[in-house]
């Protein structure tokens, strides 16, 4: 029985420990994105304040 549910447990385990690691990965993938978006952002104002003074 005790076999039963430590096998159980690793299984439960090993799911919660991948669905971890897609959360990381894809926690890193949001962060890489946002700060794209903010350099992005940053050169618009900065060509667009360019253009201004033209």
């Amino acid at each position: 029985k005790l076999q039963a549910k430590n096998e159980k447990l690793r299984g439960e385990l090993t799911r919660v420990e991948n669905a971890f690691t897609d959360y990381r990965e894809k926690h890193e993938i949001q962060v890489g994105l946002v700060t794209e978006l903010g350099q992005k952002t940053t050169e618009i104002a900065r060509l667009t304040d360019e253009r201004k003074k033209l």
